[in-house]
C-alpha cells in the first residue's frame, strides 16, 4: 500500500468522489500563499470519510500501546485506500491485535501488516539518545530526529544556518559523523533544514468575551500571547491534591510553572502548575473548564463559534485534522505526515507530530501556540493534539493590523493522549 501524504486536497477529494468548492491552484503557485482557497467542504468530507478508518486504527494502536514490550513500529491511515497499514517488527502481531484486524477487515476496512526492522520504542530511544548526546554534524546542531512511519529508519535534520557554504549534499551531512554506538546501526539520512519556531507572540491585545474557559481562547502569559487547548479534569483519585481539579492545556513554552495566566480584560483565570517539556504541554489550574472549544474565524471576526468536544484519540499518520489558533482561527485539511518526531523547539527537544495543510493554506503563526488540534466528523470534535510550533514560517496578516511572524502551512503538534497517559486526567467532554 502506498500512502500519498503529499497529495493535494483536491486530488484526494477527487479520488473519493467528493465535490469541491474551490478552484485548483496553478502548479507554479506557492502553496504558502493559498490563503484565499476555501477547502472547508472538502476537509469536512475527508474527516467524515476517515472516521471509521481512524476508529479501527486507534483500536489497534491502543492494543499495541498497552503492551510495554510490544514490537509495534507504527500505523499509517489512508482514506484513499479506505484502510490502514500496521508496521510490526517481525511482521506477526500477537493474537489480540490479529483478532482486531480480522474484525476490521470484516467491516470492509483494508488492513495491511508490513514487517519493520525496528519497534517504535527502539527508534524513539535511539532518537532521544542522539538528541541528548549534544552531537553535531558538519558543525551544525541537530534540530530534529524523525522515525520513519514504517519503522525502518531515522531521519536527522541539522540547522542549515550553522553549516558552511555548499555543505548540502556533501560528506559533512553524512550520518557517519555520529559514533556507531550512538546510531546503533539504524539506517539514517541527514538533511539541512531551517530551525523550527515556537509560536508564542509578544502581542498584548485581544478582545475576549467573558464566559466559560474553553479551548481556542486568548491567553496572556507574562509578555506572551498564546492560545488555550482543551479543558482537562483530574479526579480526586488521580490528583495529587486528592480532590477533583480542572485545567486548561496550553504549550509548555508559553510560560514556566508559576506563570499567572490572564484574559485580555486583566482578570486572572489561572496559574501554570504542571509542565511537560517533552510534549510541550502545560496545565493551567482553573476553577472550572468547559467541554467546548472556539472554532471558526480568528479573534475580532464575526464567524467565531463554540463547539463541544466529544472524545479523544491518538494522532496517527495519515489522519486529517483541524487547528484552531486564536489569531489564525480554525484551519482544517491538515494531514498528519509523521508522528513521534523529536524536534528542537525553543530550548527543548519535543516529541511531536508533523501536520501539513494539503492545499497550502497557512495553519498557524505567532500567538497560536497551545491551540487545539482535532478531528471533526459525524461524532463531532475529537481531541488529538496541542499546537506546539511551525516549520519554515513566514510573515502573515495580524488580525490587529500589520503582520506577524512564523506563519506556516506546516506545524508541529503534541499528542494529547500521550500527555494524559503520563500525567493522568481526561479531556472534558460532553
Amino acid at each position: 500500500m502506498h500512502h500519498r501524504f503529499t497529495r493535494s486536497l483536491a486530488a484526494t477529494a477527487g479520488a473519493l468522489g467528493l465535490a469541491l468548492s474551490f478552484m485548483a491552484l496553478p502548479g507554479a503557485a506557492s502553496p504558502a500563499r493559498a490563503a484565499d482557497v476555501d477547502d472547508t467542504a472538502a476537509s469536512a468530507a475527508l474527516m467524515a470519510a476517515q472516521e471509521p478508518i481512524v476508529d479501527a486504527a486507534n483500536e489497534t494502536n491502543t492494543l499495541a500501546k498497552g503492551d510495554a514490550g510490544s514490537d509495534f513500529a507504527g500505523i499509517t491511515v489512508s482514506v484513499e485506500d479506505h484502510g490502514y497499514t500496521l508496521y510490526w517488527k517481525g511482521g506477526t502481531p500477537p493474537a489480540p491485535i490479529a483478532d482486531a484486524i480480522k474484525a476490521h477487515q470484516a467491516r470492509g476496512i483494508q488492513v495491511n501488516v508490513v514487517p519493520a526492522r525496528y519497534s517504535a520504542k527502539e527508534l524513539m530511544d535511539r532518537g532521544l539518545a542522539i538528541t541528548a548526546s549534544g552531537a553535531r554534524i558538519g558543525g551544525a546542531q541537530i534540530t530534529s530526529v524523525r522515525p520513519g512511519n514504517d519503522g525502518n529508519s531515522l531521519s536527522i535534520g541539522v540547522n542549515e544556518q550553522q553549516l558552511p557554504p555548499r555543505s548540502n549534499g556533501s560528506a559533512a551531512l553524512s550520518a557517519a559523523a555520529l559514533p556507531a554506538d550512538l546510531t546503533g546501526g539504524i539506517p539514517i539520512t541527514v538533511t539541512a533544514e531551517a530551525p523550527s519556531d515556537t509560536t508564542a507572540a509578544q502581542i498584548m491585545a485581544r478582545d475576549n468575551t467573558k464566559g466559560p474557559l474553553v479551548g481556542g481562547m486568548f491567553l496572556k502569559m507574562g509578555t506572551q500571547l498564546c492560545t488555550s487547548g482543551f479543558g482537562v479534569k483530574s479526579y480526586g483519585s488521580q490528583s495529587t491534591a486528592g480532590v477533583d481539579q480542572y485545567f486548561l492545556l496550553t504549550a509548555e513554552h508559553c510560560g514556566p510553572a508559576g506563570t499567572k495566566v490572564y484574559s485580555n480584560d486583566g482578570n486572572q483565570i489561572g496559574t501554570v502548575v504542571d509542565t511537560n517539556p517533552t510534549y510541550d504541554i502545560s496545565r493551567i489550574l482553573v476553577n472550572r473548564a468547559s467541554p467546548d472549544i472556539w472554532t471558526g474565524g480568528p479573534v475580532l471576526s464575526s464567524s467565531q463559534s463554540m463547539n463541544a468536544v466529544h472524545g479523544t484519540a491518538d494522532m496517527l499518520a495519515g489522519e486529517t485534522v483541524c487547528v484552531s489558533g486564536s489569531l489564525m482561527g480554525e484551519v482544517c485539511g491538515g494531514r498528519v505526515t509523521s508522528v513521534r518526531n523529536i524536534v528542537l523547539l525553543g530550548d527543548h527537544y519535543r516529541v511531536v507530530a508533523q501536520v501539513t495543510q494539503l492545499s497550502g493554506r497557512l495553519m498557524a503563526g505567532k500567538g497560536d501556540s497551545g491551540g487545539p488540534v482535532y478531528m471533526n466528523g459525524a461524532r463531532g470534535i475529537i481531541a488529538t493534539g496541542i499546537l506546539s510550533g511551525t516549520h519554515l514560517g513566514e510573515k502573515c496578516k495580524n488580525p490587529y493590523g500589520g503582520t506577524r511572524l512564523a506563519c506556516s502551512p506546516t506545524v508541529w503538534v503534541a499528542d494529547v493522549s500521550g500527555e494524559l497517559t503520563l500525567d493522568k486526567g481526561s479531556v472534558v467532554t460532553w
